[in-house]
């Protein structure tokens, strides 16, 4: 670009044409301006992608962290059962059923208020209507069956 920048300037001056020398000033400009443009965007689309490395690598530890507390919950409901059964003589197994029985329950709930929700609305999916109840009444019947 420079060395067109350049023969236009010869030209000009062998031609010694006036509106030649304005036109390559108001050139030598809005190239500046798009040179400058383009090292904003540059910096930005840098900046941009750096913040989002960082928010993956939190992500990635948030997601570590929550794994290893979701396995200590585990282990702790299971070591609870096992001392609730030392004391009162209950199977482990039972213990854990209940407990596993009362937690799907919350989930069914959970479930029925989405639907709730999705009924309400105008605009609503009758299939995903019609799926989320068919799979909340398959639920309740395992859960009836346990």
């Amino acid at each position: 670009m420079h060395k067109q920048l350049k023969k236009l300037k010869v030209l000009n001056k062998k031609t010694n044409y006036a509106d030649l020398s304005a036109d390559l000033e108001e050139l030598e400009s809005r190239i500046a301006l798009a040179l400058e443009k383009e090292r904003f965007i540059i910096q930005h689309v840098i900046g941009d992608e750096s913040f989002q490395g960082n928010m993956n690598q939190k992500i990635e530890v948030l997601d570590k962290k929550f794994g290893k507390f979701l396995d200590g919950q585990k282990n702790r409901s299971l070591k609870v059962a096992e001392i609730e059964s030392q004391v009162t003589g209950a199977p482990v197994a039972v213990q854990i059923a209940q407990a596993r029985k009362t937690r799907v329950q919350g989930m069914v709930r959970k479930m029925e208020a989405t639907l709730r929700k999705l009924s309400q609305r105008k605009g609503a999916n009758k299939v995903k209507i019609k799926l989320l109840k068919n799979k909340i009444t398959q639920i309740k019947e395992r859960i009836h069956d346990l």
